[in-house]
């Protein structure tokens, strides 16, 4: 340490105190006069090599009030800030000052810590300490362009971002829960992060970051998170473990809202039934067309001959009715008379009368089931036209018969159908193949249902009511059941791909699905009204042109 020899008595206890004390310091230390001239400096203070005008040159000796003067009317207004204040402590204005400053120059910027105090030695005038904190401060700075970079990547990340301790404990949640969730920051930080997850998914969640705990990183899990709405929502997560200095097992767990994601991922699932579906119909239906061709031809050819039949036995049984009444006649002559009782004889045995009278109804009879197979034939074949012919417009009365008759051994044994047409509706523009099956797949539900409610009930008698009516530019069709109804919590579900109601086996779930999504494809609209123990009633929109903007009233 050098200091002025004018200093007050170098070798007494208060110099070597103070000695000690600078020497001490890491630290540029330096004593003043209370003229402000530098009597006593330390080793560091002596030896800064750098630039700093407060620093630089100034040994024992220098006044440093003059120094500070021309820093005040220097270039640097950083470093005529800090010479003010020092100033200000050299003359005794200030007692004490504190300040940070940066010096600037073309080969970077140093930081120093100025620290200025009144000398409590009468002798003495100030205490002025300059450190070298460039370190420190990069160090800052590092770290809050770190946190700047934390929060604006965490506030405007569309991912959940929480820190939390394996038992739950939050120590940082991203402001996207507020968000994606729907809360107010006041009322979210009240609620804690495992009552927001679903109670069936808490297992796998706690679970989750136990693993995280131990192995350092789990892989991908899903759990549900509850909005605020009351809803539930699905995300897709990953937790690792992160070290917060705190001696707690800590874990980082950033989730993904894959709600959408999954929806879009179930619809495609879907589409790819129904397509896969449509496919198998169209297949089914070309080899169904086929067979019906084939039957047409023989059944058209079987008819005749029934009605060749018909007509030719009326002929022969004329032919036998006149003999009879010949041998009546003649059988008065005795010449004659063996001959027309034998002849009599034979008309009893072989029952003309039965025959003449059981005969036509057994040929009508069957003349009746080969009509009604002909129509089953042409329904079929109307039923299974390919659907690829794309829109066309319909006559949905008639669609809805050929459907009936096609679908009639699903409900012939369970229930009787009404129909309920309104004779002069307008076509509908349409794919009939499409049409057929949503009407189809009403149906068979229908008389799935009413033969639900008689196997508890087998007194009951099963109806099903089809209707169809004109609403404005809307078609509207009713088909309405006395089945087994569907619960009112269920109702919104059955729309659902794979949602069934029926035991194992005996439903898939995509029948009202594929309703749902043709109706949907066409611009209309389907609803259900429903009570247990009552039936149901399906209620299907179609705009009589889907090419025309409607209005739905």
């Amino acid at each position: 340490m050098q200091c002025s020899p004018d200093l007050p008595d170098p070798s007494s206890l208060t110099h070597l105190l103070l000695e000690t004390v600078l020497e001490g310091m890491d630290a540029c230390l330096a004593v003043t006069d209370p003229q402000g001239v530098i009597v006593c400096a330390n080793q560091m203070w002596q030896a800064f090599a750098g630039d700093n005008p407060l620093l630089a040159g100034c040994g024992v000796g220098t006044d440093y009030l003059e120094v500070c003067e021309r820093v005040i009317k220097g270039p640097s207004g950083d470093l005529s800030i800090v010479a003010l204040g020092i100033r200000s402590v050299l003359t005794g204005k200030v007692p004490r000052l504190s300040l940070d400053y940066p010096h600037r120059t073309e080969a970077g910027t140093a930081w120093f810590a100025m620290l200025g105090g009144r000398a409590l030695h009468a002798g003495l005038g100030a205490v002025i300490r300059h450190r070298d904190i460039t370190e420190r401060m990069t160090m800052e700075q590092r770290l809050r362009r770190s946190e700047s970079l934390f929060h604006l990547t965490t506030e405007n990340a569309r991912d959940l971002i929480t820190i939390l301790g394996t038992n739950g404990k939050v120590h940082y949640r991203s402001p996207s829960y507020r968000k994606t969730l729907g809360y107010a920051e006041k009322e979210f930080n009240l609620i804690p992060v495992f009552e927001l997850v679903h109670p069936e998914d808490r297992a796998l969640f706690q679970n989750a970051l136990r693993q995280a705990a131990k192995q350092g990183l789990t892989g991908l899990f899903e759990f549900r998170l509850g909005h605020r709405d009351g809803s539930f929502g699905l995300f897709e997560s990953q937790a690792s473990v992160v070290d917060t200095g705190g001696g707690e097992e800590t874990v980082l767990l950033i989730s993904r809202d894959i709600t959408e994601r999954k929806a879009v991922e179930e619809e495609q699932a879907r589409m790819e039934i129904q397509l896969r579906h449509a496919q198998k119909m169209e297949a089914v239906g070309q080899l169904a067309a086929g067979i019906a061709h084939e039957i047409n031809t023989p059944i058209q050819f079987v008819g005749d001959n029934l009605r060749f039949l018909d007509g030719s036995f009326q002929s022969l049984l004329r032919v036998a009715r006149a003999g009879a009444e010949l041998g009546e006649r003649v059988g008065e002559d005795g010449e004659f008379r063996a001959a027309a009782a034998e002849l009599a004889q034979r008309v009893h045995e072989e029952e003309l009368d039965y025959l003449a009278e059981e005969v036509p109804s057994a040929i009508q009879q069957s003349l009746d089931g080969i009509a009604r197979v002909s129509t089953i034939v042409k329904a079929m074949k109307v039923f299974t036209h390919p659907s690829s012919e794309g829109m066309m417009a319909v006559d949905i009365n008639q669609a809805i018969e050929n459907t009936l008759i096609v679908s009639r051994n699903e409900w012939k044994y369970v229930s009787e159908v009404e129909r309920g047409y309104q004779e002069d509706l307008a076509d509908v523009v349409c794919s009939p193949g499409e049409f057929n099956q949503v009407v189809l797949n009403i149906i068979v539900n229908a008389a799935h249902a009413i033969a639900e409610r008689q196997v508890r009930e087998p007194e009951h008698k099963g109806l099903i009511r089809v209707e169809t009516r004109a609403s404005g530019e809307w078609a509207e069709i009713r088909v309405s059941d006395n089945g087994c109804g569907i619960p009112e919590h269920q109702q919104p579900q059955i729309w659902l791909p794979f949602f069934t109601t029926k035991p194992v086996g005996k439903g898939t779930g995509q029948g009202l699905s594929i309703v749902h999504s043709i109706i949907t494809r066409h611009r209309g609209t389907v609803a259900v009204t429903s009570t247990v123990g009552q039936g149901s009633c399906f209620l299907l929109r179609l705009p009589f042109d889907p090419t025309r903007e409607q209005e739905a009233s």
